[in-house]
């Protein structure tokens, strides 16, 4: 069996996982999700005909690839403390396999005695998501499809899906929570969950459009759940979710601990609601501002369909856009300070002087660089220097000694020898 990277390996050896019956508690927890996805999955495309999975898997693929430029971007916001690829992409295939899953278990036959008992039907639970409203006439979308339906129908289906994307950032909080450490994380992780929900959500929606109605428009869908390159819709609401559990993280103080996560995914929730709801109702406004009134979505021009989502979402959800920008901005500020101020007593020993003036420098939006080595070298050094800074903060707002802690003797060790070696 191949050994775990040494990042990944760590950060396992102080989490809650190293005691072996949480270590099961784990492993249950996580193949009761899988098998209940799994089943949401095979119970949703059982049903359908024998093409459809062919056809998912290929509009998975389609939907991937337009998730790149929102990878990237979540990637780039991680740069300071580089969690190795197992998590990072773990996050996203829990949002996608596990979120999905257990989303479709719900909205399916499984879930009718669940959605019966709130007055709903699987219909009425994705009702409101914006893509399947793509074959209402503009006249059906918003203040008159917001009244027919009414507001219990509008946040059911929005409070169904924020849920199981709760869960699956709840995974990652309880286990892996020395990869937890503030604000920022949540961001990242929760954006990673959000945005393999779209991916998911994208290819089920492509799926059932083209066995409904025999049409596949990839065009489509890139303009009404893309309109951002994927920073929008759920990891949008995801980052919102995740910030909460990074402020609880980062607070000393206990009701804060508490009360971040609850009104984090409270806001998240409100802003599911308000895209279901007024977003989609802007985007018929501006559609007819165009000339398109009496133009169904499902046959308006792609150009002019994105350009209705994206208007819509500014003027609907800038505010908790700007929410999360301010956050990150507050995030980067905080990584900044702890790391100026854990690694001055590493001056001599892990980071030289020259390279801690770089720290101390370091721009908001940049990341430092180790001359005389190569890139990957020098992104090693780097990345060790800062995890070095924050496993000494974790430990000293634990109550321990930094000193006597093995972790901050591993990653000193590790910066040793990669100097050696570049």
């Amino acid at each position: 069996m191949p050994a775990l990277p040494s990042a990944l390996n760590r950060s396992i050896s102080v989490s809650p996982l190293r005691r072996l019956p949480v270590a099961i508690a784990f492993v249950v927890v996580l193949l009761a999700l899988l098998l209940a996805s799994i089943l949401g999955y095979v119970s949703w495309l059982g049903q359908q005909p024998s093409r459809a999975p062919g056809l998912f898997l290929g509009a998975l693929l389609a939907a991937t690839a337009l998730a790149v430029p929102a990878l990237a971007l979540i990637w780039w916001l991680d740069r300071r403390e580089r969690e190795t690829p197992w998590v990072f992409f773990g996050a996203f295939l829990l949002g996608a396999v596990v979120s999905m899953g257990l989303a479709l278990l719900v909205t399916g036959s499984w879930g009718s005695g669940l959605l019966q008992s709130l007055g709903l039907t699987p219909a009425d639970a994705r009702s409101f998501d914006p893509l399947s409203q793509i074959t209402l006439p503009l006249e059906k979308i918003g203040q008159a499809e917001v009244l027919k339906l009414g507001f219990g129908r509008a946040i059911v289906p929005a409070l169904i899906e924020e849920a199981v994307k709760l869960l699956a950032l709840l995974l990652i909080v309880l286990f892996l929570s020395a990869e937890f450490d503030s604000v920022r994380d949540g961001i990242v992780y929760g954006a990673l969950i959000g945005l393999g929900f779209t991916v998911a959500e994208t290819a089920y929606y492509i799926t059932d459009g083209f066995l409904r109605s025999v049409s596949l428009s990839f065009g489509q869908q890139l303009a009404a759940r893309f309109y951002f390159l994927g920073l929008n819709g759920h990891t949008l609401f995801g980052a919102l979710m995740g910030a909460g559990f990074g402020l609880a993280r980062q607070n000393r103080l206990r009701w804060m601990k508490i009360l971040a996560p609850v009104a984090f995914f409270v806001l998240a929730l409100a802003a599911h609601v308000v895209q279901n709801t007024l977003t989609v109702g802007v985007a018929g406004m501006v559609s007819q501002f165009l000339g398109l009134d009496a133009v169904p979505l499902s046959n308006m021009p792609t150009p002019a369909l994105w350009l209705s989502m994206a208007t819509a979402a500014l003027f609907t959800l800038g505010l908790f856009y700007a929410a999360v920008i301010e956050l990150v901005q507050q995030s980067g500020r905080w990584e900044r300070a702890v790391l100026t101020e854990e690694l001055a007593a590493e001056v001599g020993v892990a980071i030289t002087p020259d390279e801690y003036g770089m720290v101390v420098s370091e721009r908001g939006f940049g990341l430092r660089a180790i001359p005389g080595y190569g890139d990957r070298v020098s992104r090693a050094i780097v990345n060790a220097q800062n995890e070095l800074a924050l496993r000494k903060w974790r430990v000293r707002r634990a109550g321990g000694d930094p000193e006597s802690d093995v972790i901050v003797q591993a990653w000193r060790q590790d910066i040793v020898a990669l100097r050696r070696t570049g």
